[in-house]
């Protein structure tokens, strides 16, 4: 074995522009999450009638469907899917425990500063303004959440995401002809 030197977690975070593939809005995660239950229901109901019909035609099915059938592997299909809805569920209630963060912050930060204009000390009353603003937090419609990476965020690009990003020409370069220069001074070129 060979030692190569020391690793160390140190906690640093780093600037990451997350995947807009991997990403999805409120609005977006609550409907999402409504289809994706529906199709489970479906799926379900789909293989409790499969069930069903398995102990009365078993071989009849083994003929239409073979024995390694697509069309009989329910089971797979419904497992992803209930992945995907855990995953969606997490990902909203991430989103709405953010936004109930952000709102108790904020209230108890506009209650700190009325208590400070008039010259008040009520700590009570800044936590009781936190519980009331966390209660009732709703996330924006635009807020996202990443299933790849939770921290990252889609940061604002200069460019189009999907465009690679140009290499910058240094200042001191001249600019490249199409063409070889004139061979002659008489020689002039036409625009």
């Amino acid at each position: 074995m060979v030692k190569m030197g020391r690793a160390a977690l140190d906690g640093t975070k780093l600037e990451a522009a997350a995947s807009k593939h991997k990403a999805m809005s409120y609005v977006r995660l609550v409907d999402k999450e409504e289809r994706v239950e529906a199709e489970i229901a479906q799926l379900e109901a789909a293989a409790a009638a499969l069930l069903a019909d398995a102990a009365a035609v078993d071989a009849a099915e083994d003929e239409r469907f073979g024995v390694n059938g697509k069309d009989a592997d329910l089971s797979a299909e419904l497992d992803r899917r209930e992945k995907r809805l855990a995953r969606l569920q997490a990902a909203r209630a991430q989103i709405e425990a953010e936004a109930a963060a952000k709102a108790r912050k904020h209230a108890e930060d506009k209650e700190r500063r009325r208590q400070d204009r008039s010259g008040d000390d009520d700590p009570g009353a800044v936590e009781a303004a936190g519980r009331q603003a966390q209660a009732t937090a709703r996330p924006k419609d635009k807020a996202q959440a990443n299933f790849t990476d939770p921290q990252s965020r889609i940061m604002k690009m200069a460019t189009a995401p999907t465009s690679r990003p140009t290499t910058p020409k240094p200042s001191w370069t001249t600019p490249t002809r199409s063409s070889p220069p004139p061979t002659s001074p008489r020689t002039r070129r036409t625009r």
